[in-house]
């Protein structure tokens, strides 16, 4: 058993006090915007695609950066005031590794088509995101700026080394805890593991949505967005064995950096009073 598993409710009490703050607080605030007659509680849903880069460079002091093309989807609760908004929500947002080619003579790095993915490289997001609502066109359009905090949580739960590669040729069995220099690779093949620095990566965003307003109700719109996070999300450490018997080592790293663009639509619970 982990140690301090089996402390009293008396040491667990203060952290759940203060979660309960934390919840009514919050509460309270939704309460006082409610009883704001400018004001609106809405719902809304966004998918997409993101491109996420890479970053690879290697021992010989070759580098190169590549992007995936990846998916996200999601809903969110949004609070309209005169102009200005604020929304969370709770996304899915999926991850692929991009294929990783080197000429095995020069130790050049190339840039591939190819991409690998796994349930542990997939993550959970929560957005806390502010906004200011610009209509035009007497109401029927409108451009929307956001500025985001951004919450992900490794899917899985999961930190450490969360999966291997190999390519170009027969790769030797080796134990998952064998270190990755410990491997002895044919000449011109590569292995790589792939790590997870730690379970939740935090981050900024900045967004902007134009959109169609429909009966001041519900809104349509295409939103685009560059994301980047405060630490790296997911790394791979690499060996590449040349062909002339030398080993290279290498590390390829999602920093967090992505451009995304998605549509989405929201329907508004109450209607902004005049």
């Amino acid at each position: 058993m982990r140690e301090g598993a089996c402390l009293s409710d008396r040491y667990i009490n203060p952290n759940l006090n203060a979660m309960r703050k934390v919840k009514l607080t919050f509460f309270l605030i939704m309460f006082a915007f409610a009883a704001n007659s400018q004001t609106g509680l809405y719902l809304g849903a966004e998918a997409g695609v993101n491109w996420d880069k890479f970053f690879y460079i290697n021992s010989r002091g070759y580098s190169l950066g590549q992007y995936t093309f990846n998916g996200n989807w999601g809903g969110y609760l949004g609070y309209k005031l005169k102009h200005y908004t604020f929304e969370t929500g709770f996304y899915g947002y999926y991850l692929a590794l991009p294929d990783i080619y080197i000429n095995y003579e020069t130790a050049v790095p190339d840039k591939g088509m190819g991409v690998s993915g796994s349930s542990a490289l997939d993550s959970w997001v929560i957005p806390l995101r502010f906004g200011y609502d610009i209509p035009f066109a007497n109401d029927h359009f409108f451009v929307k700026p956001e500025v985001s905090f951004l919450i992900i949580k490794s899917r899985e739960n999961r930190t450490g080394k969360i999966g291997t590669w190999g390519k170009d040729g027969e790769i030797p069995d080796y134990g998952w805890e064998t270190p990755i220099d410990d491997v002895d690779l044919h000449p011109g093949t590569t292995l790589a593991y792939t790590y997870r620095p730690s379970k939740i990566n935090t981050g900024l965003g900045l967004s902007c949505s134009l959109g169609w307003r429909i009966k001041k109700r519900v809104d349509l719109y295409f939103k685009g967005s560059y994301n980047t996070m405060f630490t790296p999300m997911v790394y791979d450490v690499i060996g590449h064995q040349l062909n002339n018997d030398d080993r290279i080592s290498a590390t390829n790293t999602f920093t967090g950096s992505s451009f995304s663009f998605q549509i989405g639509f929201r329907f508004y619970l109450k209607r902004d009073k005049k």
